[in-house]
This record gives C-alpha cells, sequence and structure tokens, in this order.
C-alpha cells in the first residue's frame, strides 16, 4: 500500500488557503492601500496575525510547512464569500501543521482579516450560511482534492454540510461545515479523505480554519480547542 506523502496535502492546504482566506491573493497584509495610516496598518496586520493558530497551540508532532507564493497564487474562489473587499483593512495566513504518520496524515491551517467593522464582518459571516456559498466552497475543496490525485474519479464529492453539533457561539458567530469522500490509490486501494472549514466571527475580525486529513480524520474535538483559541484571540 502506498502511504500519502507529505507533498499532496501541503500542496492542498496552499490551495485551499489561497482561496479561503477570506482576502484574494492573500498577502501579509494592504500595505499599499492609498490613505491608510501606516501604524495603523501595522496594527492591523499584528491584530490578524496574532490571532492564527500557531506550533505552540499544537499537539506534539506537528510540523509548519510555510506557503510558497506560488502556493498562495494558485488558485482563489472569488466571489465565494460575499461581502469580502478585495482589499481588506489587514489579512494574516498561518503556515500549514501537518501531522504525519506511517498510516494517515493531518493537516491545518489559518487565516484572518480585519474589515472595515463588525457589520462588514457580520455581512460576511451570514453569507456564509447560503446555499450557493456552501456549494461554491464545496466545489472548490472538490477540485483541490481532485488536483492531487490525477488517477482519482474526477466527480470526487466532498459535499460539505453544516455540523449542528458544532459551537455556534464562539466569538460572536461560528460554524463548521465538513465532508468526506472515497478516493482511490493507483493501485486501486481505497483512500478515504475528509475537510472541514470552520469560521469564527468576533468583531471587525473574521477567520477561516482549514482542517483535513488522509486516511484519518482530523480530530474535531483538537479543531473546536483551537477554534476557541481563536475565538479568545479576537476578543
Amino acid at each position: 500500500m502506498n502511504h500519502p506523502s507529505a507533498s499532496p496535502p501541503r500542496r492542498l492546504l496552499g490551495l485551499v488557503l489561497a482561496g479561503l482566506l477570506i482576502a484574494s491573493g492573500c498577502s501579509d497584509g494592504n500595505t499599499d492601500a492609498p490613505g491608510n495610516d501606516r501604524d495603523s496598518e501595522l496594527e492591523a496586520n499584528a491584530r490578524a496575525a496574532s490571532v492564527n493558530v500557531n506550533l505552540t497551540d499544537l499537539p506534539e508532532g506537528y510540523v509548519a510547512v510555510p506557503r510558497s507564493g506560488e502556493e498562495a497564487g494558485d488558485a482563489s474562489i472569488p466571489g465565494c464569500v460575499e461581502g469580502i473587499p478585495e482589499d481588506p483593512v489587514a489579512e494574516a495566513a498561518s503556515p500549514t501543521f501537518v501531522l504525519q504518520t506511517d498510516a494517515s496524515l493531518i493537516f491545518l491551517a489559518s487565516g484572518t482579516a480585519v474589515l472595515s467593522g463588525p457589520e462588514e464582518a457580520q455581512r460576511a459571516f451570514d453569507s456564509l450560511r447560503a446555499e450557493p456559498v456552501v456549494r461554491c466552497l464545496s466545489d472548490f475543496l472538490d477540485d483541490a482534492f481532485a488536483s492531487l490525485l490525477p488517477t482519482a474519479a474526477s466527480d470526487i464529492s466532498l459535499n460539505l454540510t453544516f455540523d449542528p453539533a458544532f459551537p455556534s457561539d464562539l466569538g460572536s458567530n461560528s460554524l463548521r461545515l465538513t465532508g468526506d469522500a472515497m478516493l482511490a490509490e493507483e493501485d486501486g486501494t481505497p483512500l478515504p479523505v475528509s475537510a472541514s472549514l470552520v469560521f469564527v466571527q468576533t468583531g471587525d475580525m473574521l477567520t477561516s480554519l482549514v482542517f483535513g486529513g488522509v486516511r484519518q480524520p482530523f480530530p474535531m474535538e483538537t479543531a473546536e480547542t483551537l477554534a476557541t483559541i481563536v475565538a479568545q484571540r479576537q476578543s
């Protein structure tokens, strides 16, 4: 049996984060926007970066994989999350964090945007409940997974759905979308994959967390703990 290498999940997270970190192209911040006060910019960028998951938040064994510039520009999903401007006040992305064993691989990453105010952030969060937005996010993840394994069926569908058991009151608002699918390795061996997206909004901040697993789902207890940490940092 072929065991998953680190490269496919790393590529996947690069693709996913490029599209899900709320801002198109996901840079270190809107430093080129005219009229911004430099001190305010730096403060907003620092706020965004301080919210994201870091290595010390995770159990032992994870490694941090910085996103390359090529990955950051590989894909985007403009229009999926409504109400997010191309140039938010600030934005920051975490590395991809990977935990690999001989039998499985799990991974996560996070991204945070500071928007113009709580109303804009609330509108963006509310758009996540719309069916076309969920479908767009699901299609994006389907394409990302399918791109990892050219021999996999082209009709992969994670069918993201809302998790009713996930807390809705982390920060001001929170939700989780989750889905799974069965792929196949080159020798035909079944290859289960799973992914989930968690969004947390407080005030003018909106954070997305991407969790995934190959052969083993990302532990949801850990995912909820990390989302709780993010919510506390947003406050």
